[in-house]
């Protein structure tokens, strides 16, 4: 690590940041940005779990300006992980000033009991990706309802809070006025390569299904097999292609493969970097089934590599919608099902213009920048 006086702590109760190379990457180029912006007065480090966090560990540990403490124990033990975050605290009391949680509920009320037996005023800023004002969200879960009610409890005590995308911000700022001068937007960058259009021509008649990202029940799961079942019985002969794990994989796997077989569904696992770039290039449609989204990483990267999009009428949809040209990006009715074979092979044949991925390629690199600026 670089000399610093200052130092941002993000904690991941969750052990989301360590489930795959290129979240970790992106951490480290946090770290690096952080470095570059503070000229080496404030560092960053990552506090996390799971077991998959060994994939990572040799990664983790050879870069100078991002640290990762990882509590690797498969089964997740809480006092374990309270006493690892509360020792570097306190170890660290006179450098950490920031606790970043992961979101407004558990992983904020645990960064509030560490600042509070810490005995430190540490600041807290929350981040929220999910679009938690849509209805479909509310009613996922119990659980998602009581973090509603979470929020309005914490909503004055937050520090500040980080967005992803601009309607997330108004329907917040909406319901919380007190939090108006407190938000920050700030998407979460893409692991994108660079793109070149002509490394890829979209098929006509059969296009290749994609799905690609966390494979989890709120993804609307149970609606994509609908459609590639549907699809399948008015004479679609594509594949499908899955690039992503999660607790559903195992599901959702046997399902797709009774209903194409298992020849025409491929299941690549999480990839990043490079790897991830070659497998969008194999695929022609990315159907996005889920109820609810606010700014969906997977439909931006597919739009940035060209591919066309079929999808839910979500609010990061039309937030999205707004910005790409017309065409590339089509709403479908999940109640006139006998339309989306047409749906499908008039979308496949659309050839997206290089002038939005150049675009993307630009602002990313600002996501990335304003998402740091977030921590002062």
């Amino acid at each position: 690590m670089s000399s610093s006086t200052r130092e941002v702590l993000i904690i991941d109760l969750r052990g989301v940041i360590a489930r795959d190379e290129s979240t970790v990457i992106r951490h480290v180029e946090y770290g690096k940005h952080l470095d570059q912006i503070s000229l080496g007065e404030t560092s960053l480090t990552v506090i996390t779990r799971g077991a998959t966090a060994q994939i990572n560990k040799e990664l983790t540990s050879c870069n100078s300006v991002c640290k990762f403490i990882i509590e690797e124990n498969p089964r997740f033990n809480l006092p374990r992980f309270i006493l690892l975050c509360f020792n570097y605290i306190r170890m660290n009391k006179t450098r950490v000033y920031l606790l970043v949680s992961g979101d407004p509920w558990e992983t904020y009320w645990f960064c509030r009991f560490l600042a509070f037996f810490s005995r430190k005023n540490l600041k807290i800023q929350v981040q929220l990706h999910a679009d938690i004002f849509d209805p479909n969200w509310i009613q996922i879960s119990v659980a998602n309802r009581i973090r509603l009610h979470l929020l309005r409890l914490n909503s004055k005590l937050i520090h500040n809070v980080r967005l992803v995308s601009a309607n997330q911000r108004q329907e917040l700022v909406d319901r919380f006025p007190n939090l108006g001068n407190r938000v920050t937007v700030a998407p979460v960058p893409l692991s994108i390569s660079p793109y070149d259009s002509r490394a890829h021509v979209n098929f006509s008649d059969e296009p290749a299904i994609g799905f690609v990202g966390r494979i989890h029940k709120d993804r609307g799961l149970f609606l994509f097999l609908k459609v590639i079942q549907r699809l399948n019985q008015d004479g679609w002969k594509g594949r499908v292609l899955v690039v992503g794990e999660g607790p559903e994989i195992s599901i959702f796997r046997n399902n797709l493969e009774a209903l194409i077989g298992t020849s025409r569904v491929t299941f690549a696992g999480v990839k990043s970097g490079e790897e991830l770039r070659r497998y969008w290039n194999e695929i022609d449609v990315y159907l996005n089934t889920a109820p609810t989204e606010s700014y969906g990483r997977s439909t931006r990267e597919a739009l940035y590599y060209g591919k066309v999009v079929m999808s839910l009428e979500t609010n990061g949809i039309s937030e999205l919608i707004a910005e790409r040209e017309s065409g590339q990006l089509l709403i479908f009715d999940t109640s006139k099902p006998e339309s989306w074979i047409s749906n499908l092979r008039n979308l496949a044949k659309f050839k997206a213009e290089d002038s939005y991925s150049k675009r993307v390629w630009e602002q990313n690199e600002q996501d990335m920048i304003n998402v740091v600026r977030s921590w002062e």
